[in-house]
């Protein structure tokens, strides 16, 4: 794909087309999504469940996702469940018994 008035020191088509496709949200007016991320250590135990509630709100709670991915070993089960545009609830199973450390990441508008 090529767009006129983007410099050529791109290494791929691919990045090209992404630099196309954010130029193309920017000049619509789109909103821009809003990143969040960490780190939390969740308690102890091989199940459990923590809720996290300082998030900067999102426009309503289908309008963002949320990722959590382990951060210590041995690896448990992870799911998250947004509870409000402000918070979601981390529960995991199979974990060690000590205690839990996530990495999470939301991203929406």
């Amino acid at each position: 794909m090529t767009e006129s008035g983007l410099g050529t020191s791109m290494a791929s088509s691919g990045q090209t087309e992404s630099v196309w496709a954010y130029r193309q949200i920017v000049a619509l007016n789109n909103p821009q999504p809003i990143i969040q991320y960490g780190a939390l250590t969740v308690g102890s135990g091989t199940t459990g469940t923590y809720t996290f509630t300082g998030l900067t709100p999102y426009t309503s709670t289908s309008s963002f996702v949320v990722n959590v991915t382990m951060a210590d070993a041995p690896a448990a089960q992870l799911y998250a469940t947004i509870v409000s545009t402000s918070s979601f609830t981390i529960g995991w199973q199979s974990a060690g018994s000590g205690t839990q450390k996530v990495y999470w990441t939301t991203i929406g508008t």
